[in-house]
């Protein structure tokens, strides 16, 4: 996998969706917090309730107006070079802070409305601007310093996923060699194919991939995958697959099916001296893709296998999507099930699937 650039849709967390719902209420809760303890540090008992009045209706103003500039101006700054749209939001919050101040300054002239004390229009003015200049700067430098943050997560992630394919690809590569050297004695003809099939493994695994492949193509590499296992352990080896309608359209890691078939395999079918059955399943529930492989339990140890490749399938989902994606381990009725559990994100709508 190519390394994770950062692109402009990835700096989205400098200025994030001030228009949302929960992001307004957000403002509206933080405004009346300041409000609050502004009104609480000038500690003047008498006329306390008028003051946060006032202060509190100045900043829910100044509040919500700044986030609608923002909100407006969004998909122009995030078109510029980083600094470039921190200083361009800055100046454009000072021009609101101005706005607002400037309204204020004028209904208390036009109904008289106590409050600004013995400041001038100039005093109000640079005393509104001036409290706006710093709380925007602390704000929007936090801003930039969590998208910093965010965008440093990123390289490590890619950089971790990385590591992850070069210690999976090469273990699933050398099994099916080892396949394809011990059927060329015994059936050349079946070893030719198994060649051919493993060239076509080896074109797919050592091509550069994208955060997110289709689940079609990932099915497709583990058929592959079979076709040459099942060549050589014959009967032994018996596949269900059980591909609900539209699922192979959902948009998921490279390489998160493989291990889970490879296990299925080396751990459930190879040590058993008769047939035995791998299941492999893909479903919508709710939401969400369920993807589930079955083997039977190894005869001579049921609670071996399996732990490198679940490791590795453990680290790609939390990468991919955190505390979104789910999976469990049972052993049950001498089945041993791996189901996991991913959000439902077809390729056409799955943004990291084109980066």
């Amino acid at each position: 996998m190519n390394p994770i650039p950062v692109s402009r849709g990835q700096r989205e967390g400098f200025l994030p969706d001030l228009c949302s719902a929960e992001a307004t209420l957000t403002l509206i809760l933080f405004a009346a917090l300041v409000a609050i303890t502004l009104a609480l540090a000038r500690g003047e008992l008498p006329g306390f309730w008028p003051d946060l009045g006032r202060l509190v209706l100045l900043a829910e103003f100044l509040t919500l107006a700044s986030a609608a500039a923002l909100c407006l101006l969004r998909r122009y700054l995030l078109a510029l070079p980083p600094v470039a749209a921190v200083l361009s939001a800055y100046f454009a919050l000072l021009a609101v802070a101005a706005l607002v101040g400037e309204g204020a300054y004028l209904v208390h002239s036009i109904y008289g409305a106590p409050g600004f004390g013995p400041w001038s229009h100039s005093g109000w003015m640079v005393r509104l601007v001036m409290a706006a200049a710093i709380v925007d700067a602390l704000v929007l430098r936090y801003l930039y310093v969590r998208a910093e943050w965010r965008d440093n997560v990123r390289r490590e992630a890619g950089s971790r996923l990385e590591a992850l394919e070069a210690r999976i690809e090469p273990h699933f590569l050398f099994n099916t060699l080892n396949t394809a050297a011990a059927l060329v004695h015994a059936n050349p003809e079946a070893a030719e194919r198994t060649l051919e099939d493993l060239a076509e493994l080896f074109r797919h695994a050592l091509t550069a991939r994208p955060a997110r492949v289709s689940l079609a193509e990932e099915l497709e590499f583990a058929r592959r995958y079979l076709a040459i296992e099942a060549r050589r352990l014959g009967p032994r080896l018996q596949v269900d697959w059980c591909i609900a309608e539209g699922a192979e359209q959902v948009a998921i890691p490279p390489f998160l099916l493989q291990p889970l078939v490879e296990n299925a395999v080396v751990h459930g079918i190879e040590p058993r001296s008769g047939p035995g059955r791998v299941r492999i399943g893909a479903a919508p529930r709710g939401k969400r893709l369920e993807l589930v492989v079955e083997n039977p339990l190894a005869e001579w140890n049921p609670g071996s296998g399996h732990g490198v490749g679940l490791a590795g399938v453990r680290a790609r989902l939390a990468l991919a999507w955190g505390e979104a994606a789910e999976i469990a381990v049972e052993r049950k009725d001498a089945i041993f099930r791996v189901r996991i559990l991913c959000p439902w994100r077809r390729m056409d709508a799955d943004s990291d699937s084109r980066r």
